[in-house]
């Protein structure tokens, strides 16, 4: 008869306890000393982190800030956020290059251009870390989110969309949306919409002075039809019927709709499974990021059985919008028609690069559009300088007889134009940090040495801090100054830092505007030195398409006007919006303003 084991005595129960709490208590100090022990040997400065970096301290302080228990700035957010710097401040104390060392490893964290290059134009010894792009993979794999063979699959089949031929598409709609929107502001019976001469004018009139309050929401919208249109094959009215592609989904949001209430609940989407966000209650954000999530995936499909239909029919007159598409390569690569591709995409990655094109397309140059415009208003100088080269072309278009300006012949000449938009996207980047991992013992060289990295070491390129160095863009790094891009003609590349003055140079005479494209050009920036859409063999393929979209509405939206903002007597004034827009720094998950802002646009004399 086998006899019962005796169980532990108490104080050896509360032994082992005791021993069990020591040393979960003490693991991530012992992890931090032997993580500190191997940084050690790298030679570079290094910061020890209490926490770990990275997305884990990110969506901390994203979780503290929405429970009220922090705020952007605060000590709280300084010490989660230091794994994921904004800026170049934390660089002035450690360097351009140096380590932070945390419980969960060696992180390199990069400023320097040269280092940059070495890490973005290496994806072999630099990939992506494994799973970071798990979060973005809300419908299916796509682009961004994949790594390695699957990538290159996915970029073989979406990169030959961004063509001259939907590059002229996406100038077309651009300006035919910023018409729509333009039209939407100028009829609207607005109250207090004031004559540039002080007199109310009548609803229903021409307006010399159109008060918007609503310019980020439909600069938004403005970006959403323009992707839609151009490159989803589904062109779009600003209201009424045709606002909004077929859908499958039966909840009751727009198409603007569900991607707004997206957008407000990326958090849930990100960390909750989808099973327990399908049974939240309706009314609570998590129920909200379900309905935008089940809508907007309505709206994809939707789109997508419209293009299999057109396909099939093979009816081009009867439906609008560009015949070579997104959907429609997308479409090529599910059901086999390119014999060069190794094998078929699923279904769910149609669906997911679908959305991740759409979704991170239509808000950088949305987003992109919104700065540029309220930095205009409060830089009237600058304004001057692209004013006189819309003015160019729209005169030289008439010259040859054109109603409207066209990608082929006006893109080309828009210098100051594309000088706004790097400038902008220098200052309110889409992006701050970009992540890689060492594959393997990587060496880099910095300032003349090499250093060795372990295999696994994180590496973090700090975007804003390249772009806020003054070591690559001057002492005016911080400064809002399109004239840096542009230089003349004949040297188009060069250090940022030495590019034309601070001071504006004077709008061109009307006889030397046809030769302001000849005369000057952008500056093409030092690799490593400029990077919203990133670099190397994964930079952003629709870098041209945000580009050609971004000129084509701002030469449509300021063709006969001027942008302002109100003064302080209507509440507002230049401090006020300067505040706003440096409030977007600290702690921010989308590009979105902590607050709207209204302008006006004035017709120009």
């Amino acid at each position: 008869m086998d006899l019962p084991l005796p169980l532990p005595s108490l104080p050896i129960l509360l032994l082992l306890i005791a021993l069990y709490t020591l040393y979960t208590l003490s693991r991530p100090f012992l992890l931090l000393l032997t993580h500190y022990r191997h940084a050690s040997r790298i030679g570079l400065p290094i910061k020890l982190l209490p926490v770990p970096p990275g997305l884990f301290s990110f969506f901390a302080y994203q979780l503290l800030l929405r429970a009220r228990l922090a705020r952007p700035g605060s000590p709280l957010h300084k010490i989660l956020n230091v794994g994921r710097p904004e800026g170049y401040a934390m660089h002035e104390e450690m360097g351009d290059v140096f380590l932070t060392v945390s419980p969960s490893g060696v992180s390199c964290v990069v400023a320097d251009p040269e280092v940059v290059g070495q890490v973005s134009n290496n994806r072999e010894r630099f990939p992506k870390p494994p799973n970071t792009g798990a979060i973005i993979n809300l419908y299916g794999r796509n682009v961004i989110n994949a790594d390695a063979d699957v990538w290159r699959f996915h970029r073989r089949v979406t990169g030959p969309v961004f063509s001259e031929k939907i590059h002229s598409a996406v100038w077309a709609e651009g300006a035919r949306q910023a018409g729509l929107m333009f039209s939407s502001w100028s009829s609207s019976p607005s109250p207090s919409t004031t004559a540039a001469n002080g007199n109310t004018t009548a609803n229903g009139t021409e307006k010399d002075t159109i008060l918007v309050r609503t310019l980020f929401d439909d600069t938004l919208k403005l970006g959403l039809h323009v992707i839609t249109g151009s490159a989803y094959g589904c062109p779009l009215t600003w209201s009424g019927p045709g606002s909004a592609p077929p859908t499958t989904s039966s909840v009751g949001y727009t198409y603007a709709q569900s991607v707004e209430e997206l957008n407000k609940h990326l958090m849930p989407l990100f960390l909750t499974p989808r099973w327990l966000l399908r049974l939240a209650p309706g009314g609570s954000g998590w129920g909200r990021a379900w309905k935008a999530y089940e809508a907007l995936g309505g709206y994809l499909r939707g789109m997508l059985e419209r293009e299999r239909a057109r396909r099939q029919w093979g009816d081009e007159e009867q439906e609008e919008g560009p015949r070579e598409n997104l959907l429609s390569v997308l479409l090529d690569a599910e059901e086999g028609g390119d014999e060069k591709l190794e094998r078929r995409m699923l279904p769910e990655e149609v669906l997911g690069n679908a959305f991740i094109f759409m979704f991170a397309g239509h808000e950088t140059t949305a987003n992109t559009t919104h700065y540029a415009l309220l930095l205009l208003a409060l830089h009237q100088d600058v304004q001057s300088q692209l004013l006189a080269e819309i003015d160019s072309l729209y005169t030289r278009a008439a010259g040859e007889g054109r109603p409207s300006l066209s990608y082929e012949r006006d893109y080309p000449r828009a210098v100051w134009a594309v000088a706004l938009m790097q400038e902008t996207l220098r200052l309110y980047t889409p992006t701050s940090v970009v992540n890689k991992c060492a594959a393997g013992d990587q060496a880099v060289t910095f300032q003349g040495r090499e250093y060795v990295l372990p295999a696994g070491t994180r590496v973090a390129v700090n975007i804003t801090g390249v772009h806020s160095s003054p070591k690559v863009w001057g002492e005016d790094a911080l400064s809002f100054r399109p004239g840096r891009w542009v230089v003349p003609a004949s040297t188009g590349s060069g250090s940022a830092s030495n590019s034309r003055s601070s001071t504006p140079a004077p709008a061109p005479a009307p006889a030397a505007k046809e030769l302001l494209a000849e005369q000057y050009t952008v500056l093409k920036p030092p690799r490593g030195s400029w990077l919203p859409f990133s670099e190397g063999s994964r930079m952003c393929s629709g870098r041209k398409f945000a580009t050609v979209e971004f000129v084509s509405v701002l030469a449509a939206l300021l063709k006969e006007h001027r942008v302002e903002i109100l003064p302080r007597t209507e509440g507002w004034g230049e401090e006020r919006v300067r505040r706003v827009l440096a409030g977007r720094k600290a702690g921010a998950l989308t590009l979105q303003v902590p607050e709207r802002v209204p302008v006006r646009f004035v017709r120009r004399k």
